[in-house]
């Protein structure tokens, strides 16, 4: 608008970004701005932003996420707004790609990168964003040449400025509170987000540009360092190691030499053509942009100071914890509008991936590293959660009725050798999976419910049926539990259970959607009554969230998956609330136990026969569990009705786990509470609200079951309650 453009058209995904832009719209009088909400994966959105505009100004393109969904938001978008305006000729398309697409593993140190320095030629050894960004501008071309639009073609480096992320890849790595400085004293190729504005209206406007390619830069270039140096004077100073360029190159060939002789166990995700892609160093040219009149309007000092600024005003609120990661969402894709602007003119960052999904949480990890040293707990709450599968392939019918029975005859013997703080048996929680339900399976796990050593929840999977079938499966399966098997309970007068997803894909968290396909599941589990999830931990699974080791409520956005990414923790003496309570195990990495003698086994508070119980990996789990004020609560997980995983539990590590888990409470003077799924959620609560914490068995006075079986003739009898010994 402030170049003399009058009728404008904005094409926004999301209604609430349309005020931002209309502020802006406000202060030119004379221009004329409609706004179109659609989205350009869908061909009819694409068709009716496009339609009568003769200047398009493409800037969408995912930032983040696993390959297809990157070329779903960067190549089939583009491809449907290619589609959207074939025939419809004379036209002009400025199209904004990425310095991502250059091939400078070849390059010398120090080469000059230019508009005419060739392509990548093997973007499937980088990452998957510089592999997406080049095939849309490889597809531009083609339609270009198919259809005869005019294309302009602008390559930006590092976009920066208020609400971008503070630290580019080219810089370096950052890992909790700590800085990588790989880049060193190798030029940061930035470009102000109003500096790439204005070249992308004057590439748009200029009548020589057509069928030219420009790099966006801006012309005083920091080096990484000092940009570094810069960031920890005026914003915050992080603790930072600088790694030179040698160091690099040699441990990337240790890492690929590794991933050789281990046959591909350990991922080949840092290597020398990615090392010298990234930090071999180049300089850069921008003398082509401005041969057709580009003016820098904000110099590098003035963008640096206002962006540091709003950096430091970020930080404000949340005191500055950790101020070097981005803001999280679930899957970064930028909008598409007519004209630029900050909202779509964002930052860009290549992701790296590190071997079992560490980037989702090690940095979580790391930071809890940093934090002092907890006091020791008053009262820890153990919950043994199992994903109770008795019809697991290859198991028949028989099959399932012997894994039943051996926990019906030998866990009430468990059960009976142990007792908490309060004089309570253990209980277990089976999270029976719904699509294996067979009544006469359940009735052995009811009986043991009846007698207070056990709880039966709901475990679940399902692969992209809809909406209508999750919520039948789910509200018929409770209402049987209920109805027909005395389980559950009531709550206010609804029945409410505990969750845990199958396949770790809760609201929809694995690439490309499978085993989920419901990005509103958070909504629909909540309106069903879920009083909480217990899936997490699920590393090494890319559906591990970026939250770790923390109880906290999520808030679903109903149509981006994995809405659990982050949310609310719970704190003692807080109110927070969210749309479903996220009661996670511990994850940590166990050093005392690697693997070929190297590497750390990732701690997920699983009780399994591949990773027996030990003294080291209980103390793990009192160290990382989640707190919540004096309070642990330690989840763990199993999958018992495996006849190998059953051997290991029933015959050694549920003996040991309460054995080693009492002395150690005991040694630092802490009381042990041995909870269902449900008195975990109620104890939670207690402590945040700093009320006396319930102790005692509390099934009869929260569940009201109704017409509830009797399990007697079974054999289940007595009292969940036993005397401590002297």
């Amino acid at each position: 608008m402030a170049h003399g453009y009058v009728n404008i058209r904005c094409n926004v995904r999301r209604k609430a970004n349309i005020p931002l832009l209309a502020a802006v719209a406000r202060r030119y009088q004379n221009s004329r701005v409609e706004y179109c909400v659609g989205n350009l994966k869908h061909r009819d959105d694409a068709s009716r932003a496009v339609d009568g505009a003769q200047l398009i100004f493409h800037l969408a393109a995912g930032k983040s996420g696993a390959a297809a969904e990157l070329f779903l938001d960067s190549v089939v978008a583009s491809r449907n707004l290619l589609d959207a305006i074939a025939g419809r000729t004379p036209m002009r398309i400025v199209l904004v790609s990425s310095f991502g697409v250059y091939g400078i593993a070849g390059l010398r140190r120090n080469s000059r990168v230019t508009e005419q320095t060739a392509l990548e030629r093997h973007p499937e050894w980088r990452d998957h964003y510089s592999h997406a960004k080049l095939r849309q501008e490889q597809l531009f071309w083609e339609y270009q040449q198919r259809c005869g639009f005019e294309l302009v073609v602008l390559r930006p480096g590092v976009i920066y400025g208020p609400g971008g992320g503070h630290f580019s890849s080219r810089v370096g790595l950052t890992i909790g509170n700590w800085q990588l400085n790989l880049g060193g004293s190798n030029p940061l190729p930035l470009t102000y987000v109003d500096n790439c504005a204005e070249a992308v209206v004057v590439a748009g406007a200029h009548r020589d540009a057509a069928g030219q390619v420009y790099n966006v830069h801006d012309d005083a270039l920091p080096t990484c360092r000092e940009y570094l140096r810069a960031y920890k004077k005026h914003v915050k100073n992080v603790r930072s190691i600088s790694v030179p360029y040698f160091g690099l190159q040699l441990f990337s060939r240790i890492i690929t030499k590794y991933h050789e002789y281990s046959k591909g166990q350990v991922p080949a995700i840092f290597t020398p053509y990615k090392v010298a892609t990234a930090w071999a160093g180049n300089h850069f040219d921008n003398s082509k942009l401005q041969s057709i009149g580009w003016k820098q309007l904000v110099s590098t000092d003035e963008g640096l100071r206002r962006s540091f600024a709003a950096y430091r005003a970020e930080m404000e609120p949340s005191d500055a914890t950790n101020p070097s990661i981005e803001p999280n969402v679930k899957k970064n894709q930028a909008q598409h509008l007519i004209v630029p602007t900050r909202a779509v003119v964002s930052h860009l960052r290549e992701s790296m991936k590190l071997p079992r999904n560490a980037q989702l949480w090690l940095p979580g990890y790391l930071e809890g590293l940093t934090v002092g040293g907890a006091p020791r707990p008053a009262r820890v709450w153990l919950l043994l959660a199992d994903h109770f599968e008795p019809l697991r392939k290859p198991a028949d019918e028989a099959v399932a009725r012997n894994r039943v029975a051996r926990w019906c005859r030998q866990w009430p013997e468990i059960a009976r050798r142990h007792c908490d703080s309060a004089g309570n048996l253990p209980r277990y929680t089976f999270f029976y999976a719904e699509e294996e339900y067979r009544p006469h399976l359940l009735d052995g796990l009811a009986g043991m419910a009846e007698a207070g050593i056990a709880d039966v929840e709901v475990h679940l999977h399902h692969d992209g049926e809809g909406e209508r079938n999750f919520v039948e499966r789910i509200s018929s399966f409770t209402e049987t539990l209920f109805a027909r098997h005395g389980l559950l309970r009531k709550y206010g007068g609804k029945l409410i259970f505990g969750f845990i997803h199958g396949n770790w894909a809760l609201d929809n968290s694995l690439p490309g959607g499978r085993w989920c396909g419901l990005n509103n599941e958070i909504t629909l589990l909540r309106d069903l009554g879920c009083y909480a999830d217990f899936t997490l931990p699920s590393a090494p699974s890319p559906a591990q969230t970026h939250m770790i080791n923390t109880i906290y409520w999520a808030n679903d956005d109903p149509v981006r998956p994995k809405s659990h990414d982050t949310g609310l923790p719970v704190r003692a003496g807080e109110t927070s609330i969210g749309d479903l309570l996220m009661i996670p195990g511990p994850l940590a990495l166990n050093w005392s136990s690697r693997k070929l003698g190297v590497f750390p086994r990732l701690e997920t508070g699983e009780l399994a026969a591949s990773n027996p119980v030990t003294r080291q990996r209980v103390r793990l789990w009192l160290k990382y569990a989640p707190r919540v004020g004096n309070d642990v609560f330690i989840k763990l997980f199993a999958h018992g009705a495996r006849e190998n995983n059953a051997s290991q539990l029933l015959e050694r590590d549920l003996d040991l786990t309460f054995q080693l888990l009492r002395d150690e409470c005991v040694r630092q003077g802490s009381a042990l509470h041995y909870v269902t799924a449900w008195q975990m959620r109620e104890a939670v609560e207690s402590a945040r609200s700093m009320r006396e914490v319930v102790t005692e068995d509390r099934l009869g006075s929260t569940m009201a079951r109704q017409n509830k079986p009797s399990y007697q003739h079974m054999g289940f009898k007595g009292s969940p309650h036993c005397v401590l010994p002297s």
